[in-house]
């Protein structure tokens, strides 16, 4: 298993779509944008450089300042590139398909 770091941008991730709970789950798949080098959810019709898959979530990231409730702008996360996952324990949000499987060669999907 490798995992490196992610700065994960909160702007790409919708409060209701992602992290309604306050926190970004782990195994969601992210996408690097091109421009501000941060992370965001992958989507593979996004023209930002998210339509990338660059690997998945490792743990939970709180998306939200517990003192004041708003969301925070970017976290701190890791990415995992290599190992084994099983597609069956992802989130059901988690946007993995066939095209973000083959941008992520090192990881063997069981």
């Amino acid at each position: 298993m490798t995992a490196t770091g992610a700065t994960v941008s909160t702007n790409t991730a919708g409060k209701a779509g992602h992290y309604p709970n306050g926190y970004i789950p782990s195994g969601l798949v992210l996408g690097k944008i091109s421009a501000s080098g941060l992370y965001g959810p992958y989507d593979n019709n996004a023209n930002d450089g998210r339509e990338t898959a660059a690997g998945l979530l490792f743990s939970s990231v709180r998306a939200i300042d517990s003192a004041t409730g708003n969301p925070l702008a970017k976290v701190g996360g890791a990415r995992f590139v290599h190992g084994l996952v099983n597609e069956a324990r992802l989130p059901v949000s988690s946007g993995i398909d066939a095209a973000a499987k083959a941008d992520l060669k090192l990881i063997a999907w069981l």
